[in-house]
């Protein structure tokens, strides 16, 4: 009787979890990861036989780089038709076969074309492009972390909304000039590009505040999100030539004797106030917040977590809060607990493991204006609070556009309290690991 040979299922991995490095589940036709993202998923051996799999990574890259283009990290999903935005939850389908999800979703007609196509770029926009999709786009969320769905959300997107284009090759540019030496044309060239594509990119971004659509909110912040993180890294390569086009519209009323020119507080809090002009609707944070990004904000994350223990801190800014209000008629107690309430939730995110980029942009969106304003005028208990902000910071210190920011801002904080006050930033300190 011959030997029947067993079938057994094939070892390697899904192209997207190898070049992503995560654990593939394996299962055919579509693993676990590449199902909860709802991607395509095809294993190396379903790949066409005519292209060798040592040459698939550098065959990937000879078209003209686009954001819809297959990424070394993951397949973006399929593209928006020309019919209005489906449902965030609405899962995406193709005309493709091979990206056919398992559940078998009927195909779609085929989108329009895009507002901007790669054959509208530069050359030197397909190097930032390309930048971007190889190195940039990965600074976003934790190395460590699986999640990728704002990446995928702004590859899909992008061609279709210029101000999350522009502002993504911003980045990029920036990220390339870091990397240049100083005083070279190769890093003025980049600033160069910098600067007119963060121009191009806040121009646009009001524009969308009109639009209440899943994608034109998602875009919206994320755009401004991005130039969030421009000004920040952008701090790291003063006095060349960087020419944000945030400074000549900056709060005309902050008064320049306040801080002196040097301090990292009063430059993040000018940008606070810049990048809170581009999205003036609430609700288009809270659409991105509720929906395709809701993952970033409560998915436990093990790779950054706070120790509970913040909750005491909490409750001794709210007793302060309260204690003032009685010797002080004038205080502004709604205005700082209203404060202390986002920063509680901020904390409480950051301590569920959620992720610190989206946990800082949150708190920056959605504090009040004239909380700000108090950190200006030094008033102690805004600077406690704002201390205790640093500790969502220093979770980011091992970004390269956030550069050590949080431990600055605590070595300054505790220059301007009084040593009575120091024992209320006691705790934000032992996290950043700042002794004031």
């Amino acid at each position: 009787m011959p030997v029947q040979r067993r079938l057994r299922r094939s070892p390697l991995e899904c192209a997207r979890c190898t070049q992503s490095q995560m654990e593939c589940s394996k299962i055919r036709p579509q693993c676990d990861e590449c199902k909860s993202q709802r991607l395509s998923c095809r294993y190396i051996d379903q790949l066409p036989s005519k292209q060798p799999q040592r040459t698939q990574k550098s065959s990937v890259r000879k078209p003209k780089a686009s954001f819809t283009s297959d990424s070394s990290r993951y397949s973006s999903p399929s593209p928006p038709t020309e019919h209005p935005p489906p449902s965030i939850n609405s899962p995406p389908s193709s005309q493709s076969a091979e990206s056919t999800s398992s559940d078998g979703t009927p195909d779609e007609p085929a989108k329009s074309p895009s507002v901007i196509s790669p054959s509208d770029l530069s050359s030197q926009d397909e190097q930032l492009l390309d930048n971007w999709q190889t190195s940039t786009e990965q600074s976003l969320t934790p190395a460590k972390s699986k999640d990728r769905s704002w990446q995928s959300l702004i590859r899909r997107e992008a061609p279709d909304y210029p101000a999350l284009h522009h502002s993504a090759l911003a980045l990029s540019a920036i990220q390339l000039a870091s990397k240049s030496k100083k005083g070279t044309s190769d890093r003025m060239n980049y600033l160069e590009a910098a600067g007119q594509h963060y121009h191009q990119a806040a121009v646009k971004i009001p524009k969308l505040s009109n639009h209440t659509s899943p994608s034109d909110c998602n875009s919206a912040f994320s755009a401004s999100s991005i130039l969030f993180m421009c000004e920040l890294a952008s701090s790291s390569l003063d006095g060349e030539d960087w020419k944000s086009p945030s400074g000549p519209n900056r709060d005309s009323n902050s008064s320049p004797t306040s801080q002196t020119p040097e301090s990292s507080l009063q430059k993040l809090l000018d940008l606070f106030k810049t990048v809170r002009k581009l999205i003036p609707k609430r609700e288009t944070l809270d659409t991105a917040e509720k929906g395709e990004l809701k993952d970033l904000f409560t998915r436990a994350d093990p790779y950054h977590q706070l120790p509970s223990t913040y909750t005491l801190t909490i409750l001794s800014m709210r007793n302060l809060n309260n204690t003032t209000a009685k010797a002080d008629p004038s205080h502004e107690t709604n205005i700082y607990e209203e404060t202390i309430k986002y920063l509680d939730n901020s904390l409480a995110m950051l301590s569920k493991g959620g992720d610190p980029t989206m946990v800082a942009l949150r708190w920056m969106f959605r504090i009040p204006s004239r909380y700000i304003e108090l950190v200006e005028e030094k008033r102690p208990l805004a600077l406690i609070i704002f201390a205790h902000y640093c500790a969502v910071l220093h979770h980011l210190r091992d970004r390269w556009w956030m550069d050590g920011l949080g431990a600055r801002l605590i070595k300054e904080i505790s220059q301007l309290l009084e040593p009575a006050r120091m024992n209320s930033i006691l705790w934000a300190s032992d996290i950043v690991g700042v002794r004031t």
